[in-house]
């Protein structure tokens, strides 16, 4: 219970981040702290639960910004069921394992909300698609890591 109680408390803390810290950044290159709250969630429940998650943390980023309406919570959604399908495979103790799935998953979530909505149409697309949203998955990923080996013994369940 104190670890679902912890996690809960990280993602709502990376949630409010990524609303309240990323604006006061304005870099281009853009930290998604939702994927990684997703991710975070993701690696401990079932796929189904994960997109659930994922369909809900989309929302938000679709309220934040409406342009691509309902491109967030589908991309969200896909990125959370196939991690959680995916966690036995890939989210071991190994920090660049984790490393390159956070990329993977912040890269597909950047792409799968710039097509949805309607981005492939736009001139800057090709750029947005082969420079920005890499260095900000890999951004993304770098911070995801870090997160991850502080947060493990905060997310580890007590043993009795």
């Amino acid at each position: 219970m104190w670890g679902w109680l912890r996690l809960l408390l990280l993602v709502a803390a990376l949630v409010v981040g990524e609303f309240v810290v990323q604006p006061l950044l304005g870099f281009r290159v853009r930290l998604d702290l939702l994927v990684i709250a997703l991710l975070l969630v993701a690696i401990r429940v079932r796929p189904g639960a994960a997109a659930v998650v994922g369909f809900a943390l989309g929302a938000l980023a679709d309220a934040a910004s409406p342009t691509g309406l309902g491109s967030g919570m589908l991309a969200m959604a896909a990125v959370g069921y196939v991690t959680s399908w995916l966690k036995a495979a890939f989210f071991a103790e190994n920090a660049l394992l984790n490393g390159i799935v956070i990329f993977a998953s912040a890269w597909g979530a950047t792409m799968l909300r710039l097509v949805l909505g309607g981005g492939v149409f736009e001139p800057g697309f090709t750029i947005q698609a082969l420079v920005w949203a890499p260095l900000s998955a890999a951004a993304t990923a770098l911070v995801g890591v870090l997160l991850f080996v502080a947060a493990r013994p905060l997310l580890r369940e007590a043993v009795a």
